[in-house]
This record gives structure tokens, sequence and C-alpha cells, in this order.
């Protein structure tokens, strides 16, 4: 039989006895350049398919294996199984004994990697790598005697969470891994160990080859180790395979597994990667039903960002997967040893050397991953980008690269992410040591104010965030709107100028300015965010909606973006899908806030469950007796049920905490007008029984009172008030109250407003 035969022979039984669904048929068809002599190699091999029953071991276990007493089969690994024993010179202490699979035991290759795992394995002592006892190579079968490490499979622990997932849970809840902190950083931290332990593989000159999550037990400490080396090679040996083999666990190859190419250490940072990616996803990064599926998929596509199935992965944290799982070799980490250097700065909060994807490798991977049509139209956008500059290509190409860096900077600015900020920084500093905004963002990091720099767009920021600090809002709003006339492209000077303007109480204006910003940063969450509360308080509720809708698959996991989300959605009168993204919130604080309880409350009481809701914000009330909201909202709910004399004292106890309330103001004035009696009975009966709640004199005084305190700027203000003065038939002082808010004023939708609801309540 030829080698090449041999080895697929072994790989065969190798990934039957790892439990992967595996028939003669399936396995020769990955192999067509074998012809026939493959099937009929397995076929001639003693009936292969009858030879391994699914429910039972692979044969009955002998009482004692040399000095070894058996007391219990512990399951099967990739080259045999692996069996509980205990020795008489040390009866109090269990090992675990690892028997080559007797199939595998008749072929001399296999017999010889078997011993290569025991030699390889014995030469190491690492608390992250099972420690090697003893190599049996002459016994038949061949065994090795190892340490008993004792804890759980990571793959049982990642079968049962996607079982869990299945049900519907979050993978936060549904992955049970040991340790501190939320699920990406115990993940993490399980990788940041297995890469140490594989370090120490790569320090003494080894490749393992085979990492996966059936190859690490986790301890009861939750410390990870490695246990199976089936494997493992020199890496400066002459590989043991036939050109062209596949040696390796299909769904965990490394494109060069996958195309028969030789290993070196970043095969195995690959695999460390791929471990880490089912850890954060509770997924495969390489998808498909049969193994032939698989390798065509890790041979030509590269693996999707670990954030795009879990966008709670933080930025920092997916920039380090995804260069460990680098379609191309050159782009991963060189060993297992950086990858754990940039998996702790990570864990520490620091910025890893690993970042985003730039310009030219992202044209490379349209180039060879996408079709002829796509890549043309990558080469013409590059094109066209660079076209100011192709004068001179070198120089044309960096400065595109560093607006690229410019732009992942201003990110980080916007989302006040430190970390991502110094690698953004830090980038920018390589392609251009000098560049005045590096100065800017450098002296952000310090928190401290730029100085003079002597470009123009940098130093009209500083003098705008100086003006902004002394509260000085038209000089602020005067420099930033000149630096952004002086980097039109640049989003930041946008934006500042939109929070400027807003201080400055232009609201018009700032909402131009932070869609402008908007559209600079698409991406932004944060800036999105600010742009839909902005929307809120105008009671632009559809725009609030659009805002945050446009980012929240890519942001999914931040609470804020659901919580603007349920108001908005609270306030256009849709309280059943309010509830669920307020709820969607909640689960994803780690403590609850009042903020949000509030708004729960708030939802469920428009809902209908007012008593629910009331005893929610009672709780909340004893916490922070000075919270006007949360009085309000009791007021609020008392009104919606009609009891309106409850509901009139409860909202006089929110002008006791904050006098300027206008919402209470504005309730109290609609209360004593009637309510809503001409098309409420319970409200009419309310009255009936308490008529001194309809109170005409008091309607008057608080509508004044409420012009007075919000000049109109709330759009629906001026007809409400012409409402009120109606129904109490008080015209006179409302108007007087109204034309008070436009004398001397330049002609705007508020004046406008204000004046049709005058011209009808004078008859005009």
């Amino acid at each position: 039989m030829n080698e090449a035969i041999e080895d697929l022979l072994a790989e065969f039984i190798e990934r039957r006895e790892a439990g992967e669904e595996l028939s003669v048929e399936g396995f020769a068809a990955e192999h067509p350049e074998t012809g026939e002599e493959l099937r009929e190699a397995l076929t001639a091999f003693g009936r292969i398919d009858r030879m391994f029953p699914e429910s039972s071991p692979i044969a009955d276990a002998p009482e004692r294996i040399g000095s070894y007493r058996v007391e219990a089969d512990l399951g099967r690994g990739g080259m045999g199984r692996v069996l509980r024993v205990t020795h008489p010179d040390h009866p109090e202490r269990a090992f675990a004994l690892k028997q080559l699979h007797p199939a595998l035991a008749a072929l001399p290759r296999a017999r010889e990697r078997f011993r290569r795992e025991g030699e390889l394995l014995a030469r190491l002592d690492h608390p992250g790598v099972v420690k090697i006892l003893a190599v049996e190579k002459e016994a038949t079968p061949p065994y090795l005697v190892m340490d008993l490490v004792d804890g759980s499979s990571l793959a049982e622990i990642l079968r049962k969470a996607r079982r869990r997932r299945s049900t519907g849970m979050e993978i936060d809840e549904a992955l049970e891994l040991p340790g501190d902190g939320p699920t990406h950083q115990r993940a993490a931290r399980i990788a940041l160990e297995l890469a140490r332990a594989v370090s120490a593989l790569h320090l003494q000159g080894l490749l393992h080859r085979d990492l996966k999550p059936a190859n690490v037990v986790l301890r009861e400490d939750g410390r990870p180790v490695l246990i199976d080396f089936g494997l493992a090679v020199h890496d400066e040996s002459a590989t043991l395979t036939a050109s062209g083999d596949l040696l390796g666990t299909p769904h965990y190859m490394s494109p060069e597994q996958a195309r028969g190419e030789r290993a070196d250490r970043r095969t195995d940072v690959y695999g460390l990667g791929v471990v880490l990616y089912e850890m954060l996803t509770l997924k495969s990064p390489h998808p498909g039903q049969d193994a032939l599926e698989v390798l065509r998929h890790i041979q030509r596509r590269p693996v999707p960002s670990v954030r795009r199935s879990n966008a709670g992965v933080p930025r920092t944290l997916g920039f380090v997967v995804g260069k460990a799982l680098s379609f191309r070799r050159k782009r991963r980490y060189g060993n297992a040893e950086e990858l754990g250097s940039d998996l702790e700065a990570s864990l520490a909060g620091r910025a890893p050397q690993a970042r985003a994807p730039g310009l030219l490798d992202r044209l490379e991977d349209q180039l060879r991953f996408h079709s002829k049509r796509s890549a043309a139209i990558a080469i013409l956008l590059l094109f066209v980008s660079l076209a100011p500059w192709l004068t001179d290509s070198s120089s044309g190409v960096k400065t595109a690269l560093r607006a690229e860096a410019l732009r992942e900077a201003t990110l980080a600015w916007v989302a006040e992410d430190a970390t991502e900020l110094e690698v953004a920084t830090r980038r920018l500093r390589e392609l251009d040591a000098s560049a005045a905004r590096i100065d800017f963002f450098e002296a952000q990091l310090r928190d401290e104010l730029p100085g003079m720099t002597g470009d123009a767009a940098v130093d009209s920021l500083a003098r705008g965030l100086r003006a902004a600090k002394e509260d000085d809002t038209a000089a602020a709003v005067e420099a930033f709107g000149l630096a952004a006339e002086q980097s039109p492209d640049w989003a930041l000077p946008v934006l500042l100028l939109g929070r400027a303007a807003r201080d400055a109480g232009d609201d018009d204006r700032a909402q131009r300015e932070l869609t402008a910003a908007a559209r600079l940063l698409p991406e932004s969450a944060a800036l999105a965010l600010e742009l839909a509360e902005l929307h809120l308080d105008h009671d632009r509720l559809d725009d609030a909606k659009r805002e945050v809708e446009r980012v929240l698959d890519e942001n999914a996991e931040d609470w804020r973006l659901w919580s603007t989300l349920a108001q908005a959605r609270a306030k256009n009168g849709e309280p059943q899908a309010a509830l669920e993204a307020v709820v969607e919130a909640m689960r994803l604080v780690s403590v609850p806030q009042t903020k949000l309880l509030n708004l729960y409350a708030a939802t469920v009481d428009r809902l209908g469950d007012h008593e629910k809701a009331r005893t929610m914000f009672r709780e909340m009330l004893a916490e922070q007796p000075k919270s006007s909201v949360v009085q309000f909202n009791i007021a609020y709910s008392y009104d919606l049920e009609c009891r309106l004399e409850e509901a009139r004292e409860a909202y006089v106890r929110t002008l006791e905490i904050d006098p300027e309330s206008f919402r209470a103001i504005v309730a109290l004035a609609h209360l004593a007008a009637g309510s809503n009696r001409a098309e409420c009975e319970a409200c009419r009966a309310a009255l009936a029984r308490t008529p001194d709640l309809l109170d005409p004199e008091c309607a008057e005084r608080r509508i004044i009172e409420a012009i007075e305190l919000d000049r109109c700027e709330t759009p629906w203000l001026a007809g409400f008030a012409e409402s009120i003065a109606n129904r109490v038939d008080r015209r006179e002082a409302i108007a007087r109250a109204l034309r008070a808010v436009i004398e001397d004023a330049e002609v705007d939708e508020r004046v406008v407003r204000v004046e049709r609801a005058l011209r009808r309540l004078e008859g005009r």
C-alpha cells in the first residue's frame, strides 16, 4: 500500500473516531485524485463501516494494560481511546492511558506518528500541556501514559452552549466559561493561556497542527490544558505525509492545510484563532454540511468578522481574531507568542498591535475573493481615490492610507474609545510622523487641549475647544465653522460645529451639521445616537427611529441605542414595540439603571398595567426622592387611569421637586381645563365627583406659565395653548402671552406657529 493511501486510511479512522459522520463514499469523494484505489483500500480493510458502531467503544477494555489497571473508559481521541488507569506503585493516583486504535496500529506510519507524539510531549513541562509519563511504543497496540486532567472538554462546553443558543438564549447566557467578567473576556483569557502553551511548543521547535476544542480540557480552576498531539511534528523536519495530503480536522484547518501545503507556526496561530472565534460566536468560521464543502470554503473564502456574529465583541479584540484568522499567512501573527501578547493587551485595556485591514489589504481581498466585476469596481474606486496623487503613485497610496487612519482615529474619538484611538493614532504616526492631526489626537489621549500646530484646520479646532471650555459658544461656533471650511472632508470639525451650535441654542443648525457628520461617518453608533437624541428633543420621532435603526444591526449590543429606540417608539404611540426595545436595553446593562427602569415602567403603564407601573415608580422614588421625572410618571399613570384627583396631587408634588417641570405645568393646565371630558366617560365621572378639578383660572395661569417658560420652542405648545384658551374661555390673557413670545423676534417656524394660533384666537 502506498504511503498516501495509508495516510488517508489513518485520516478516515481518526475522523470517524473523533465523532465526525463520514461514509466511505463521502470520504473517497474528497480525494478524487486517488481514483478507485482509496475506495478499494477502504473496502478491503475489513469493512470499516461495520468495525465502528456508534453505540459501543472500539473494543471491550481489558482489566489490565501492561502494569496498569483499567478503571474506566474516558472516551475516544482522534487516534484511539483514552482510559482511566492506576498503577500498583501509585494506587492513590489515577492516570490517563491513550491507546492507539487497533486498526491504526497496523499502519506503520500511524504507529510512527503515535510514537512521535509521546516522545515530543515527554520533552515538555508546561502547565498548559498534558504531561507524558511513559511511552510504550512496542506494546500491541502502543500506548501513552499521561497525567489525568480533571475538568470539562471545551468541545462539550461549546456543544451545550449551542443547544442553549438554539432555544433563544443569548451567547453570554448560553456559554458557561469559568472566570469573571463578560464572556468575551473569559474566552480571551482561555485563548491567552492556550497561546502560551502553544508558544512553549514553538520554543521547542514543535508544531501542533490540530488545535481544536476537542483537544482542550478546562481544569476545575478554569485553566485550559492541551491533551492531544497526534499531529505534532518538529517544524524543521520533513512532513510525514506525501505532498498534497491533508492532516487535521476539517473545520479547524488553516487555508494552507486545506491546500495540502506545509504547515508552520502561523498554522497553529490560525487554529487558536478558530477556537477563539467559536468561543465568541458559538459558530464555526467555516460553514458546511460535509468535510468537502468545509475544505472548499477554507480554500476559497476568508473568515467573516467575528463582530458580525457577536456585536458585543470589542473592536480591538475583533482585530486580534481577524489577524489570527487572516487568509494569507503573511498577515497573521508570526507565532503564538505574538498572538498571546495582543490578547494580553486587549484584556488589560491596552491597544493591541492588530488593527483593521488597510486599504491595500482590502483591495487585495476584493481581487481574490470576489467576482471580476466586483474586483473591477474596487480597482476603479481605488483609482478614483488616488487620482489626485497619481503623479507619484507611492505618495498617493500613502496619502490614501493616511486618510483611512485619520478616519479610524475620528471614529474612535467620537466613540470615546481611548484604546482604539491609541491604535489609530499610532498608525497615523507610522504613516506620517509630522502630521498635525496626530498632535491633536495625542493631546486628547492626554486629556489636554491641543497646542497650535501650524495646520489651519487643527488650529481652528484648538481655538474652538478653548472657547467651548470657557463657555463662549459664539466663538466656538465660529472656530469650528472655520475648521469645517478648511477641511470639509474631515468629520470631526463638522461634528464639533454641530455640538457647538446646539450649545448655542441653534438646534436647526445643529441638526444640519450633525447630519452632515453622520454622512461622513455612517458607521458611528455614537454619532447616530447623538443625532437621534436631538430628533427626540424636537419630537421628530420617525427621524429618531431611522437614525438608530440605521446602525443597530452592527451595534446590537449597545444598550443606549435600544433605550433611545424605546423612547422614540413610546412617544410615537408604539408601546409594545417600545417595551421590546427597553427589555433588550435592560438585558444588555450589567446593573439596572434608573433611566431604563423608569422607561420600562412608563411603557408598562401605557400598556395598561398601571398598578405594576406605579409600584415600580414608587420603589424608584424611594431610592431617588428628588427625581421629578419619576414623580411625574406616577402622576401621569393616575392620569391615564382617569384618577384625576390623585393625578393632580402627584403633578403638584412634581412641581415641588422641580418648579420648572414643563410637562407637569402643561398637564395641570390640561387637567384644570377638564382633561378629556369631551370624549371620556371616566373623566366626566371624576369631574362630577370632584367639581373643583375644573378650574379655568388655574388652567389659564398654568398655560401662561408654560408659554413663558418654553417660549413656544416646543412645536405643539402654541396650538395646545389655543385649545386651552377656547375650552376655558380665557382667550385674551393667553393671547397676550403668545404675542409676547414673538414681539421683536425674527420670523422663523416658531413665530409662524404662534402667529397662526393668535389669528384663530383673535378671529383674524
